[in-house]
């Protein structure tokens, strides 16, 4: 969760895409610059969706693996795949996703 909190996380249009936000996102859009973009506010909701569900269809799967693997070792922390937001795609990220598969 981000430490500042504001009244424009998940309060945009309802049926503005959202997916490009990381989670936790509350699956709405944030207001602002940033709305679905991985620079925006974390949501304060972490109850939708799951950490490892990295394209955002509601299940952790083989999708979702082969987009974790595609960036295995890359230093970003802004890619949905880096699910610790640690900087690199790696082992501890790959144990965060084993612990949603197929829920």
């Amino acid at each position: 969760k981000d430490t500042v909190t504001s009244p424009c996380i998940d309060a945009g249009d309802p049926v503005s895409d959202w997916k490009g936000e990381l989670w936790p996102n509350g699956a709405r859009i944030n207001m602002g610059a940033y709305g679905n973009t991985p620079q925006a506010s974390m949501s304060l909701d972490s109850a939708t969706g799951k950490l490892a569900d990295i394209d955002q269809n509601g299940s952790v799967n083989l999708i979702d693996l082969a987009r974790l693997a595609e960036v295995w070792m890359l230093d970003d922390c802004l890619i949905a795949p880096n699910l610790d937001r640690l900087g690199t795609v790696d082992l501890v990220d790959l144990a965060l996703f084993t612990s949603e598969w197929l829920k």
